[in-house]
């Protein structure tokens, strides 16, 4: 399904969780603004609060639960200086299990199948 959707989505993530799906988005005419938002404190507001300014809408992934982590702290400063809609990809309030690491990121909602869905669910309306 392609996307005549020119304006991209801001995708953060800490390291390259995001680019998978930035890809896989691209494939599809779908684009994306991918910012590797390497440490929460200090955070780069100034880079976050310029891409959403530019993209309207923010996707936030990380491997771990969303509460409390980097989603939490991009959505403050977002709340603080430019509101957007945005998405979050991570754990949310779940046990851990042991397996391989691609089957838990499957399994926790953590993989780019995850991370373009809630890419669409802000672009494809």
């Amino acid at each position: 399904m392609a996307s005549t959707q020119h304006t991209p989505t801001e995708l953060e993530a800490a390291g390259d969780l995001v680019l998978p799906a930035a890809d896989e988005l691209a494939a599809e005419g779908v684009s994306a603004e991918v910012i590797d938002a390497f440490s929460v404190k200090p955070l780069d507001r100034a880079t976050i609060v310029a891409s959403a300014r530019k993209t309207g809408r923010v996707v936030v992934a990380e491997e771990h639960s969303i509460h409390g982590g980097l989603g939490t702290a991009v959505s403050r400063a977002l709340a603080e200086e430019c509101p957007v809609p945005m998405r979050f990809v991570g754990m949310d309030d779940r046990f851990g299990k042991s397996g391989e690491f691609e089957e838990l990121m499957a399994y926790f909602g953590l993989d780019s199948k995850a991370i373009v869905k809630a890419v669409k669910s802000l672009t494809l309306k």
